[in-house]
């Protein structure tokens, strides 16, 4: 339980230690920080008893995504006549790409001879491999 707000720095460290060697997400370490000032606002500023337990962090429910017929996908391709738009979609949904990982993708990034492409700073800051077919 804190006590007195903790200084800047140690905020900066602990960061760091909560980012590099616990290996957690930057919303992870701001969810920590938030939990931990709010209990200090709580048990210091309106002196309340107040336990961490109070907290109950609902998980969010996982949904299976509607997946398209391969009938649907060839009629969607085949609505767009522009070449370069096209090329994009088709990357895109092949690759299984995020709208920000392909707005993000430069010629640089993909491999043609072993057919890969690289994804830098993808969802959770991650990068990672992806197939081009």
């Amino acid at each position: 339980m804190l006590t007195s707000l903790p200084s800047k720095s140690l905020l900066k460290n602990s960061n760091f230690f909560f980012i590099t060697a616990l290996s957690l997400a930057l919303a992870t370490v701001i969810s920590i920080f938030l939990a931990m000032r709010l209990s200090f606002f709580f048990n210091k500023v309106l002196n309340y008893n107040w336990s961490d337990d109070v907290i109950i962090r609902p998980r969010r429910p996982k949904m299976l995504p509607h997946v398209l017929s391969k009938d649907e996908i060839l009629s969607i391709m085949d609505q767009v006549v522009n070449l370069k738009h096209k090329t994009i979609l088709m990357t895109t949904y092949s690759s299984g790409l995020r709208i920000s990982e392909t707005l993000n993708l430069r010629i640089s990034d993909i491999d043609s001879k072993s057919m890969l492409i690289r994804v830098n700073h993808g969802k959770g800051n991650k990068d990672r491999l992806g197939s081009l077919s």
